[in-house]
């Protein structure tokens, strides 16, 4: 229990606000089969066999999607096998991705790989899912 600075006071201090859009993580060693649908942010170091759907979703260098993707933005810096569909898609140098990223605004740096077509739509007219 906290105590305020006080002698003899039992008052308990607030507790800490919980942030509101709080990742989740579906960290190095799990693998998920099944599809993923959430409007917060998700990290994948580990592997998922199914769609993936998110407001923001970050592919680390361990994490591999087997199935489409659709957030709002999107970071992929490991394996994807599957279509793309973000607003902002950024494509990091160790990513490897299988499949069409349908974007708005779209940054791949060197080393990237992508073996399919990179359409653009404006801004609002990507489905994400």
């Amino acid at each position: 229990m906290f105590r305020s600075s006080r002698r003899g006071s039992n008052v308990m201090a607030p507790a800490p606000a919980v942030p509101r859009r709080a990742a989740s993580l579906i960290d190095g060693d799990l693998v998920v089969e099944g599809d993923i649908q959430g409007a917060s942010v998700l990290v994948v170091h580990g592997t998922v066999l199914g769609a993936v759907h998110a407001d923001q979703l970050v592919v680390g260098r361990t994490g591999r999607i087997e199935g489409p993707v659709g957030a709002r933005a999107v970071r992929i810096d490991g394996v994807v096998t599957g279509d793309v569909l973000g607003e902002t898609v950024y494509v990091g140098a160790s990513a490897r991705i299988v499949g069409n990223v349908t974007h708005s605004s779209i940054s791949i740096e060197p080393g990237a790989e992508i073996d399919g077509r990179r359409p653009w739509r404006p801004a609002g007219h990507v489905a994400t899912g």
